[in-house]
């Protein structure tokens, strides 16, 4: 486990380490296996990783654009979210192997862990993102996408959720009196089952960050509006 303070002090297996550059301005990102921590300077033009085992920073790459998010897909592959000086967004692949930078969408984008090699895409809400969806993972040593094709909404395009196995999917769409939760299973996208809230207890926007499908589809873990975890059972009457 590695935890960090504002002022770079990182602690990893007990032992203490000083991140030179750092800065909190945009959220630090953690390898799938502890060993490496990626963050930017203050600036949000140079992307960082320390590497502990080595106690080395293993990258300092000077970027084009203001890096606003970041994301491991593996140890030596980072996603980043971009916001250009133009105003203009996209995701960006670093390849820590080959030092290469390379663009991977425009558009703002929500990056969503789905397991441990493989992230969902989706459209952030209110954005001019492209109305799409699409996986990102490692072959070999490239990062790679490829669309999910989904019958779904906006809204649920940008709330989409999916389990860890990738076998069930989560939705949200909202009304004036309620927010609807479908549950779909991913092979056909064949509705499974749904679920009403009030709305006046639940936002359908704020759970498109926390909402949680179970890998056997049947519960769901969302947040109310006073942030009160709720775990709902699908229920077979």
């Amino acid at each position: 486990m590695v935890s960090v303070d504002d002022q770079g002090n990182a602690t990893w297996k007990g032992r203490k380490f000083e991140l030179p550059s750092f800065s909190k301005v945009v959220p630090e990102s953690i390898s799938p296996s502890g060993n490496r921590i990626a963050y930017v300077d203050k600036e949000k033009k140079r992307l960082m990783v320390f590497d502990f085992p080595s106690e080395t920073l293993v990258h300092e790459k000077s970027l084009p654009f203001f890096c606003v998010g970041i994301d491991f897909l593996e140890e030596d592959h980072i996603v980043l979210s971009a916001l250009e000086d133009s105003g203009e967004s996209g995701l960006f692949a670093f390849n820590g192997q080959t030092g290469i930078l390379s663009q991977l969408a425009s558009g703002e984008y929500n990056v969503t862990s789905v397991n441990e090699t493989k992230f969902l895409i989706r459209p952030v809400v209110g954005s001019t993102a492209p109305d799409s969806l699409f996986f990102l993972y490692l072959e070999g040593q490239e990062i790679k996408k490829y669309p999910l094709d989904a019958p779904l909404t906006p809204t649920q395009k940008m709330t989409i959720r999916l389990s860890p196995n990738e076998k069930f999917a989560l939705t949200g769409q909202a009304d004036a009196e309620n927010m609807h939760l479908t549950v779909y299973e991913t092979e056909h996208f064949r509705v499974l089952y749904s679920v009403s809230l009030p709305a006046q207890d639940y936002d359908c926007i704020m759970n498109a960050s926390y909402q949680q499908i179970s890998n056997d589809g049947e519960d769901i873990l969302l947040l109310s509006k006073s942030w009160r975890p709720t775990l709902i059972r699908r229920s077979r009457k």
